[in-house]
């Protein structure tokens, strides 16, 4: 008879107490048992909120990939942690949601979550319902930037294939960034060798997805009898074709250009003719950020002398040079920033 009694007890006690890669909460647990939010209080009274951060330094997807809070940064509803490669990283919801009250409750008991915590719709006005005005930025980062954009691009045989691949990647993203639409933004973009080709015209489409899909479209191979830096064209074809209203252009509205090249004009003997259609540019109120790809041939000086002619502004402010075609992918935010401030 003991022994039942025995076994039953072991019975139960390996029920409730079975083996979980979770460790057992009793905080939790008498909550449960005792009023949830009243005995809360009590013990957090008397013991305090844990840390989970504390007691996990390294934290884990498979359970508590979300959480709340840490107790050594600020804490608000629009805001969450979430687990990156063992390390919670703080994260916004996306503009209009906030986290719900079961996910902050969770976190007074050190518990986090596997499912996404920004479930609640928050309420028109409140501080996680910000307009992309109020912000500057919308939810994904887009610039609120009201100019005609163009880009030049340089893709000829000085250019490996793999670079001008990164080239793209650069236009896609930095597109990606921008608001588009009548009242914003509007791109064009055009490519150049010993010729220049017009991929897409202000007015082409207001479609991201379009523009996007044009510019993974976008041919860069080359022949070699198109081999050429035609930079002259170029400038000349921005202000002839490009920004006419014709093509989309905006009398109200700040020409911008993004110029990428990786050097000077060849043959050299246009040289000359790049300065003068750089001036007439400026002259045209046309403003231009120039993008300097590392120089595959000991040029230097003379490339340098084309990109302060073509670049807005005094001591090449508006040139960024790139030291390797892998650092455009780091420098699209602050060279798209630099073009929105040139309006």
């Amino acid at each position: 008879m003991h022994l039942s009694w025995i076994s039953a007890i072991v019975a139960v006690c390996c029920t409730f107490l079975q083996v979980s890669s979770r460790p057992f909460n009793p905080q939790k647990y008498l909550a449960s048992l005792f009023g949830g939010r009243f005995y809360r209080r009590s013990v957090l009274s008397n013991y305090g909120r844990r840390d989970i951060t504390k007691i996990k330094p390294e934290c884990s997807t498979r359970f508590d990939r979300y959480i709340y809070g840490k107790d050594d940064e600020p804490i608000d509803p629009c805001h969450f942690y979430e687990c990156v490669n063992k390390l919670y990283v703080r994260k916004q919801c996306p503009n209009g949601r906030r986290t719900s009250q079961h996910f902050r409750d969770k976190w007074e008991w050190s518990e986090g979550q596997t499912n996404y915590p920004c479930t609640v719709i928050s309420r028109p006005g409140d501080k996680c319902s910000l307009t992309m005005s109020q912000k500057g930025l919308g939810h994904n980062g887009a610039k609120m930037c009201p100019i005609d954009l163009v880009f030049a691009v340089h893709v000829s045989c000085s250019i490996a294939a793999e670079n001008k691949e990164k080239i793209k990647f650069f236009i896609k993203h930095a597109i990606a960034m921008l608001t588009l639409g009548p009242k914003f933004t509007q791109v064009g973009l055009l490519s150049y060798t010993k010729r220049v080709h017009n991929v897409l015209h202000l007015k082409s489409f207001t479609s991201k997805g379009k523009l996007l899909r044009t510019v993974s479209q976008m041919n860069i191979d080359v022949e070699d009898s198109e081999c050429g830096t035609a930079t002259w064209l170029a400038l000349k074809n921005a202000r002839e074709k490009q920004f006419t209203e014709l093509n989309g252009d905006r009398p109200d509205k700040q020409n911008v250009m993004i110029v990428i090249s990786d050097g000077e004009t060849n043959p050299t003997a246009m040289h000359e003719d790049t300065i003068q259609e750089a001036r007439r540019n400026h002259e045209a109120g046309i403003k231009s950020v120039v993008i300097a790809l590392p120089v595959t041939s000991q040029q230097g000086l003379s490339s340098l002398k084309e990109w302060m002619e073509i670049s807005t502004g005094e001591n090449g402010e508006n040139i960024f040079f790139m030291k390797s075609y892998d650092i455009l992918k780091t420098k699209i935010s602050s060279i798209i920033k630099r073009a929105c401030r040139l309006a």
